[in-house]
């Protein structure tokens, strides 16, 4: 086997391995989808078994699930995977909910401050 061809078939063996490490890293990112809350990352499966109020989540129940002590004290930013975020109350939290699409809906305020496609709280 003559030089050129040993590059080439190293090549394409290299190749086809970052392709299927790419193929596994993204089917494990969509089935492991997960919200960062005050540094603790908690999954959407579990956030919708512990906090469900139908086809939402309470944001009051992620706050309390994620063990922020004293959650009254806090404000919260919500932020989004573009890098949009709002900062918000707890009584707004208290009337906040998350979707299964991951966005936080607030009833009580202003569409700007609704976060769609949440991957982080943090606490303030």
């Amino acid at each position: 086997m003559e030089r050129g061809e040993k590059i080439s078939i190293v090549i394409a063996v290299f190749l086809l391995s970052v392709g299927i490490v790419s193929a596994i890293y993204q089917s494990v990112e969509e089935v492991g989808e997960i919200i960062e809350i005050n540094g603790k990352k908690i999954s959407i499966e579990e956030i919708f078994e512990k906090c469900s109020i139908g086809e939402e989540a309470s944001l009051a129940c992620i706050i309390n699930l994620s063990g922020v002590e004293q959650p009254e004290k806090h404000e919260y930013t919500i932020i989004g995977a573009d890098g949009y975020s709002q900062t918000v109350e707890w009584e707004d939290m208290k009337k906040g909910v998350l979707t299964k699409e991951r966005q936080v809906i607030f009833e009580n305020l202003p569409k700007k401050f609704w976060v769609k496609d949440v991957v982080k709280i943090e606490v303030i």
